[in-house]
């Protein structure tokens, strides 16, 4: 099952059993024919359709409706909902009296976004995991549609409870079409995927727009620029196929001839990402939004942040280094469709420093305050705002142990890494940490078992959600004594730590200094001579 979107890349709208999904947009125009049009193109599934709308009167949906003829052809189960308030507890019930309890089946919820936004924080949560369990528990694809003036708030505080579903779409009415905003989308492997693609409604449903171009660029978007050892294209998506030795020479040629061809640019390294990102910010910025630039990741281990660099530079799409060949080239005839849709407003220069903050920035402890004004200016530089992946940790030590005994374990690795204590808590902020990977990474982070020194651990890794934690912990007006009185001590030690560092010495620097003095000293008086200075 999908959505029935025609020219848009099958992983970017298929449903997946067990799956639950979020559709946002204001128009009700809009909303009616995405979630019409989701039943008609599911309706030849074995599979049962249940239809829920609220605040839109089944009888007026036809004048919504773009392709009339659809609404005969549509099977589905069709209930109302017009309560003012939203029961999710209600409407799984009264689903679950109605048997939709059949695996594969699809149910689509159309309702106003001020039954979300009205909600407080602990019963959007709940509704959204209501859902998500109804869908799991079920084997069923829920997708949930909502229309209203609520757009932009209710996406801030969706993006906040991301673990709870599996894909967030906004659509957007703009005066040259409808912007489709893929937030992200679970794919069948469980890898996210990210896209911007302007649709189009008429009376044969709803497609991607594939942009006009000239003559030029209509014989350019079958060839596509490629290095060697990368993948064999299909023959069939691209009559003209240009091999390159390296990304310098296909960078080359295609800088002064490709308008609406297809580039694959390599990653072999994680040193080359920069390199790379510039190609990309020059191609895209010199030859326009109708060029596909696809980045292939050679090496594993490329962080999230890279590949984000990458998309701001203005890349179309990236495969994974477990993507292959015979994936890559499935996938193809849509990716020829694709238009960039984001203005690029920075320069490289600005992108990539706003990039390597991070790398650049230090690590350690803090005292409670300066923490918190650091993370603040750390999200506050991210590259795509509400799009950025960190992870802000709170843990808790076990019985008999103190804060001060397991937050001195602490041995940051990464630049941007910090730590301080509050309110009971050991808080780390780690930029470079995406979500499923905090075990392995705290594993690295202390010197000791994490297990053996924490009873809890409680994490979250959005924008909206680390903003939000920052500001909790910053309401207090006061830190506590025993808080600052741990970082002040953890902190002086540290600093007498790094002092000593640099005054030791090597045997080879030691040495050196016995030539040039001519006369012989002990290590020992050497030692104390560097101490005294």
């Amino acid at each position: 099952m999908d959505l029935g979107i025609n020219n848009l890349i099958f992983q970017l709208q298929e449903f997946q059993q067990n799956g639950f999904y979020l559709l946002t947009t204001s128009g009700k125009q809009i909303a009616v024919n995405l979630a019409l049009n989701c039943l008609y193109h599911n309706s030849n599934e074995d599979c049962l359709r249940f239809f829920i709308t609220g605040g839109i009167e089944p009888q007026k949906m036809l004048s919504y409706l773009e392709n009339k003829d659809m609404a005969s052809s549509i099977k589905a189960h069709v209930y109302e909902y017009n309560e003012n308030t939203l029961d999710v507890t209600k409407i799984v019930k009264d689903l679950l009296l109605q048997k939709v309890n059949d695996e594969k089946s699809l149910v689509v919820l159309l309702l106003q976004d001020s039954l979300l936004t009205k909600l407080s924080k602990r019963q959007l949560q709940h509704t959204l995991l209501s859902l998500e369990e109804f869908a799991t528990d079920y084997s069923l694809s829920v997708v949930l549609i909502t229309h209203g003036l609520f757009e932009n708030d209710l996406v801030k505080r969706l993006l906040s409870e991301s673990n709870h579903y599996s894909g967030l779409v906004s659509f957007t009415d703009r005066p040259n079409g409808i912007l489709m905003n893929t937030l992200f989308w679970r794919e069948a492997d469980g890898h996210f995927i990210q896209s911007n693609n302007q649709i189009k409604i008429d009376e044969n449903g709803i497609e991607v727009v594939v942009p006009d171009t000239n003559l030029i660029a209509s014989i350019d978007e079958n060839t596509c620029y490629i290095t060697d050892n990368t993948f064999t294209p299909d023959s069939a998506v691209y009559s003209n196929v240009k091999r390159f030795n390296s990304n310098q020479e296909l960078f080359a040629d295609a800088i002064e001839n490709a308008t609406a061809a297809s580039v694959f640019l390599t990653v072999t390294s994680r040193e080359t990402i920069d390199e790379t990102a510039e190609y990309v910010y020059k191609l895209r910025t010199a030859r326009g939004s109708n060029l596909k630039i696809i980045v292939i990741e050679k090496v594993r281990g490329i962080r999230a942040n890279s590949e984000q660099f990458l998309i701001t530079c203005g890349a179309n799409f990236i495969f994974e280094t477990d993507a292959k060949g015979t994936y890559i080239n499935a996938m193809l005839p849509t990716l020829k469709t694709l238009v960039f849709q984001k203005n690029i407003s920075k320069s490289f220069n600005e992108i990539k420093d706003n990039y390597h903050l991070i790398d650049n920035e230090g690590k350690g402890f803090l005292m409670p305050q300066d923490f918190i004004l650091k993370v603040q200016n750390l999200i506050s530089h991210n590259l795509e705002g509400s799009n950025l992946r960190g992870t802000l940790a709170k843990l808790t030590v076990k019985d008999g142990l103190t804060e001060k005994m397991c937050v001195s374990q602490f041995k940051p690795k990464r630049g941007g890494d910090y730590c301080t204590v509050m309110q009971g808590f050991i808080i780390l902020y780690l930029p470079s940490c995406r979500e499923g990977e905090l075990a392995i990474t705290l594993e690295h982070t202390f010197n000791t078992t994490p297990t053996t020194l924490f009873k809890t651990c409680s994490a979250v890794y959005t924008y909206q959600e680390i903003v939000s934690e920052i500001k909790d912990l910053g309401s207090t007006e006061f830190d506590s004594f025993e808080d600052v009185n741990i970082m002040h001590e953890i902190i002086i030690k540290q600093r007498q730590e790094e002092l000593m560092k640099k005054k030791a010495k090597s045997i080879y620097d030691l040495a050196d200094t016995s030539l040039v003095t001519a006369v012989p000293v002990s290590l020992n008086e050497l030692w104390k001579e560097e101490q005294d200075a």
